[in-house]
């Protein structure tokens, strides 16, 4: 099955319906889901995952899910799952960390004998690396012989900020500025007494996020904003 999904990954046809979705909400019922096979197994889990969206393929994502849980449980008994917002760019960052449990590190194994670490070049693997490629998000990996983590990041993200709603728009390195709002929030002064000129501007700030602010300001009258002194019609 798994060797399926990756060969359809592959072809690069895949046909995806994006949309907002709780990327927490997913990641904590997955989690759910396998927590009798988890217990049983011997692993132990911790998490810390607040509320963040991200705007993706439902059915990639769920796959993505599984196959990185799958992916870490089967190389060490201690499973940390973090989500955080990255400041900037501001993109949801989803973490899987797998360790050895304290009573791996508490065994009569000789401490100063060298351990290998477990592969971590499973199918799931390359799974999540052909499922990352096809939702467009930047993938990297850990390892060592104590721990093993993988990082995805998520480029299209919605951050609710001051009442705005910022939606990361980034396709790739290429467009990680071009398509973004850095100046949401920012605000905006326009002088002029024409009506069509302050639509037109008004309308420009909304796509963008800015906040505007219009005074009319008659010839020959000066004022004083932002202890900078204003003078004329311009």
């Amino acid at each position: 099955m798994q060797g399926q999904q990756i060969a359809r990954l592959a072809e690069g046809q895949l046909r995806q319906s994006r949309e907002t979705l709780k990327l927490d909400a997913m990641v904590l019922s997955a989690m759910q889901e396998r927590a009798r096979v988890f217990r049983k197994r011997g692993i132990e889990i911790f998490h810390r995952v607040p509320p963040v969206e991200v705007i993706v393929d439902a059915g990639l994502l769920h796959s993505l899910i599984d196959a990185a849980l799958d992916w870490a449980a089967g190389l060490r008994r201690k499973l940390t799952v973090t989500l955080e917002m990255k400041n900037w760019p501001e993109h949801g960052l989803l973490m899987f960390k797998t360790s050895d449990a304290i009573s791996d590190t508490t065994s009569d194994q000789n401490p100063h004998e060298p351990t290998s670490a477990p592969s971590d070049d499973s199918v799931n693997w390359y799974l999540i690396l052909e499922i990352a490629r096809a939702m467009k998000l930047f993938v990297s990996r850990t390892s060592s012989a104590q721990e093993s983590s993988l990082l995805l990041e998520f480029l299209r993200t919605v951050n609710r900020l001051e009442g705005l709603t910022v939606v990361e728009m980034e396709i790739g390195p290429a467009s990680l500025y071009g398509l973004s709002k850095p100046m949401a929030g920012a605000r905006v002064l326009l002088i002029s007494d024409d009506a069509r000129l302050q639509l037109e501007v008004k309308a420009i700030c909304h796509g963008t996020g800015l906040v505007l602010d219009c005074v009319q300001c008659h010839p020959g009258r000066s004022f004083l904003r932002d202890g900078v002194t204003c003078a004329g019609d311009h």
